[in-house]
């Protein structure tokens, strides 16, 4: 590839990006854009229609302020990224309208994972970065914030909440073994009264974690990741932050929960409750939660279920296959009557 194809480091940029807001040019444009503005109020202010010319230059000036117009456009990747996410969300959601009927879930998960891999494929024209992972180091690099991204809000429409209860309740009584004295109805008015829960529970459901009740006791009760081996799309990743390292192409166990407002599964629990209730993990290995003293010696717990034994075992956090996933808990508390 030629080098003029190749696009500058993030780094590169900041340069180029501080003569831009703070030059000569900076400085002519907020000139235009302040007299333009005045030039439009006194219009307003006397009852006279705005030209739609000068409408169109308060705009160029205006767009002109933002850092990201002055970036390669494979920078920013806002459109680019934006187009992306809004085509996964409707897969996901279309999984969930199918209520994970097979095989045309898992014809559309196969979809989502082809996107996943848009987003974090090495380009060479990006020094080896991803499209996403350079999009990110430039806002990070110039203070920017990063448009790649978009906070959800944590709340369901009615629909949703139907739909994600129906299909809940359904592996519910399909799987009594794990919960054999739990009611599905105190499960249910639980969580109606728990909306956070119940949208970290529809993130889980919609890349495949297969959510249920796993564990109750006096207090409440643990919906986790149950699924017979570790969700295919959250596999080949590394335990937390530190084991990413800065590394924008990696994803890690520790991070996919926060965002999704659940824990990483507690070893005790996947062992003495999950385990002992299914087999589950007998072709991948899942991060379970791991103390901070754990930690600094660079080691994370994972668990498998290998030649029908149970084990719990310690590994480099830095480790990442693609047999290796997580699994995630959320405590709910039951509702008082």
């Amino acid at each position: 590839m030629s080098e003029q194809k190749r696009l500058p480091a993030p780094e590169q940029l900041q340069g180029d990006m501080d003569q831009y807001l703070s030059g000569p040019e900076a400085e002519k444009n907020e000139k235009a854009l302040s007299d333009a503005l005045i030039t439009k109020a006194k219009l307003e202010e006397l009852g006279v229609p705005v030209p739609a010319q000068l409408q169109v230059q308060i705009d160029e000036l205006q767009a002109a302020k933002n850092p990201l117009s002055k970036l390669p456009k494979w920078a920013s990747k806002t459109e680019w990224v934006k187009v992306l996410q809004a085509r996964k969300a409707t897969l996901e959601g279309a999984i969930a309208a199918l209520g994970n009927m097979e095989p045309a879930s898992s014809m559309l998960r196969a979809e989502i994972a082809r996107i996943d891999s848009k987003l974090v494929e090495p380009k060479e024209e990006l020094g080896g970065v991803s499209r996403a992972g350079y999009a990110k180091k430039v806002t990070k690099v110039l203070g920017l914030e990063d448009v790649t991204e978009s906070k959800p809000e944590k709340t369901l429409t009615p629909e949703q909440v139907e739909q994600l209860l129906n299909t809940l309740e359904e592996r519910f009584n399909a799987n009594k073994n794990r919960h054999e004295k739990v009611e599905w109805a105190k499960v249910k008015s639980s969580l109606e009264a728990n909306p956070e829960a119940l949208w970290s529970i529809n993130e889980m459901e919609k890349v495949g974690h297969e959510p249920d009740v796993y564990f109750a006791d006096d207090k409440g009760f643990d919906v986790g990741t149950c699924c017979k081996e570790s969700p295919e799309q959250h596999r080949n990743i590394v335990y937390d932050a530190e084991a990413r390292g800065g590394d924008d192409d990696l994803r890690s166990a520790e991070e996919i929960a926060e965002k999704m407002g659940i824990d990483v599964m507690e070893p005790d629990k996947w062992e003495k409750e999950l385990q002992a209730h299914g087999e589950y993990d007998l072709n991948t290995y899942s991060w379970l939660k791991t103390s901070k003293e754990k930690r600094k010696t660079g080691a994370a717990l994972s668990g498998a279920r290998t030649s029908g034994v149970v084990r719990v075992n310690q590994r480099y956090a830095v480790y990442h296959r693609g047999f290796m996933g997580w699994r995630g808990s959320l405590r709910v508390l039951w509702k008082k009557s």
